[in-house]
């Protein structure tokens, strides 16, 4: 099975053959997995985007010909120091994070970066 998507024309040069997919049916939890096989050549000047197809990394016979999803594919990977979203409170304009110091906790501001996948980049960890 092949999964066909449409990638906005600004972000191709992001985009190689072989980069991971992780896909889902909207309203569903399951993730699926594809890989990129081929992209497309020919911009789609109504939506500027481009057509790009992936290959499925299993057969997953619960999907069919026609269901739409929502995907993401990673063409970034670098590490970082992240938190989730919910282990910082916002407190005077401040994002303030809990810290332990001597066996004692300390609310710290912290600045932020991207947030992706529910994790926020700390950046001045």
């Amino acid at each position: 099975k092949h999964l066909e998507m449409e990638i906005f024309a600004k972000d191709i040069a992001r985009i190689a053959e072989g980069q991971e997919v992780r896909f889902a049916v909207p309203g569903s939890e399951r993730e699926y997995i594809a890989s990129i096989l081929l992209l497309g050549q020919i911009v789609n000047e109504d939506n500027r985007s481009i057509s790009v197809h992936g290959h499925l990394e299993e057969d997953y016979p619960e999907l069919v010909v026609g269901t739409r999803v929502a995907a993401t594919i990673y063409s970034d990977s670098d590490s970082v120091y992240a938190l989730p979203e919910t282990a910082l409170v916002n407190s005077s304009g401040s994002r303030l994070a809990l810290i332990e110091v001597d066996g004692n906790f300390e609310a710290i501001a912290v600045n932020v970066g991207r947030i992706s996948n529910g994790y926020v980049e700390v950046l001045n960890f």
